[in-house]
């Protein structure tokens, strides 16, 4: 017996392909409080880690640095640095073109690209590395050393690129974890994986007062905010660790964190963000970054497994003849080996009303295309495989169809054989499914419609799917068809 259907296979795209991202996720960046790709205004208040910003930084009653290593620069500008009664407690200071300090206290080397200026006083550990003119009160005269400071301990414009494409990486990802919402104010966020994926939108967060982190220890939760502009405040938040939890705002140009103790991090690599009373467990990365708020020692410093793109493919569907089906699975993962349970909600089936289940389908995918991957037996009803948020179904519609060379059959009832066409019409010569109803080979037919749902085009050679029937003319049936 031969098999008749060809298949006409739907492939799915799960989301990108990346394992591990990093040596972090967030890269260099995980290693400072605040993190800009323009210009850094913070006074008033201090944080205990490191500060870099693309633009000016400047510094105003603000104290940092505390827990920095201090062999790096603890504050680091690609553009100018103002320190006014600021302090810099491990590091010193790396300025990509001109220094202005009053009354500041630098536990460090300061190091400018072009100019400096020291006045009112303060305290100076380090020396004055300078590449233009060093302007100092008389008692620091033998700190100045004139030479270049090198380059820009940090490559702005090539994180800036990096941490945008990351964000939209985290922002397009499937969702693993689930949202609950008590009616109010709290929203629960239950995930049981090592990496817990959410989402929510700017509305969502703002109506909030309570965020409810309930994962198992040292899970990772990502949370995707949606929304241009958006504001993150007076609420309280509750997780195992602050250090576990990001928030990314991929699409937010204006964000607005104030009177709010916020554990976790923050990606809003694009936006302009305004952080005034209240205080970060964790990073904060931004377009700009300005306001009085409060930086603790705390980063998100995970490296992030990247779930691989995955097709689920299903393969063909035997008709057993006792009122059963066979339908075969398999796969591509476009990325490396990967291990989802199976039960679980990213790799599970759903069948006779009931989700959830596992069928025999595997727990490990490797890397590539592989066939044959597992058979589920089933009664002939829709059999839904969910991989990773993506769906491909079985059921007895897809079951091949076999030849059956019995000439006295009546075909409307039977399997149709593949028989080759003579056709005088808008498509060439090629291979059909015989019409439902009696014909023999040699039979000539002036009009008559040729059953789907298949036909294989000889040119083209793709199934075309859902093709109830064609009309053809004067075309005549032969045996033996040719090979295309």
């Amino acid at each position: 017996m031969l098999s008749q259907r060809r298949y006409f296979l739907i492939p799915v795209v799960v989301f990108l392909s990346t394992n591990l991202i990093s040596a972090s996720f967030l890269g260099i960046a995980d290693e400072y409080s605040a993190f800009a790709f323009g210009p850094v205004t913070m006074e008033n208040s201090d944080a205990g880690g490191r500060i870099a910003g693309m633009g000016n930084v400047t510094l105003n009653s603000y104290g940092m640095g505390k827990y920095a290593t201090p062999s790096q620069y603890s504050l680091v500008s690609y553009g100018s640095v103002k320190c006014t009664n600021g302090s810099v407690s491990n590091g010193g200071i790396y300025s990509g073109n001109n220094t202005e300090l009053y009354s500041a206290v630098v536990h460090g080397d300061i190091a400018t690209k072009n100019n400096l200026l020291q006045q009112t006083g303060g305290t100076y550990d380090g020396s004055f590395i300078t590449g233009g003119t060093a302007t100092v009160e008389a008692y620091l005269n033998t700190k100045v050393i004139n030479r270049d400071p090198g380059t820009c301990p940090v490559n702005f414009p090539a994180e800036e690129q990096r941490l945008v494409s990351q964000s939209r990486t985290l922002a397009a990802s499937h969702i693993n974890g689930t949202i609950q919402k008590d009616g109010y104010g709290s929203i629960i966020f239950n995930g049981s994986a090592d990496v817990n994926f959410f989402s929510i939108n700017s509305n969502d967060l703002l109506s909030a007062h309570t965020l409810d982190f309930r994962l198992p220890l040292n899970a990772i939760a990502i949370v995707n905010i949606a929304g241009v502009t958006v504001t993150f405040a007076s609420k309280s938040i509750y997780c195992n660790a602050p250090e576990d939890i990001l928030f990314n705002f991929s699409e937010c140009l204006t964000l607005d964190v104030n009177s709010i103790g916020i554990r976790g991090s923050i990606l809003a690599p694009g936006a302009n963000v305004s952080f005034n009373y209240g205080y970060i467990d964790g990073n904060l990365i931004a377009k700009t970054i300005t306001g009085n708020g409060e930086f603790h020692h705390s980063f998100f410093t995970h490296n992030i497994e990247m779930p691989p793109s995955i097709t689920p493919v299903l393969e063909r569907v035997i008709d057993n003849k006792d009122g059963t089906y066979s339908a075969s699975f398999g796969y591509d993962n476009h990325g490396g080996a990967y291990s989802i349970t199976p039960g679980t909600v990213d790799n599970c089936f759903y069948y006779q009303g009931a989700g959830g289940q596992s069928l025999g389908q595997p727990e490990r995918f490797e890397s590539g295309r592989v066939t044959g991957a597992f058979t589920v037996n089933f009664d002939g009803s829709d059999l839904e495989w969910n991989l990773m948020g993506e769906t491909v179904t079985a059921s007895r519609g897809d079951a091949d169809a076999e030849v059956d060379n019995n000439s006295g059959d009546d075909y409307l009832y039977r399997p149709y054989p593949i028989l080759f066409v003579h056709g005088f019409n808008s498509w060439p010569e090629g291979t059909f499914n015989l019409p439902t109803k009696k014909q023999k080979v040699g039979d000539y037919l002036d009009s008559f419609f040729i059953a789907g749902p298949d036909v294989m085009h000889p040119v083209y050679p793709k199934t075309t799917r859902n093709l109830k029937s064609m009309l053809y003319y004067s075309t005549i049936i032969t045996e033996n068809p040719p090979r295309f």
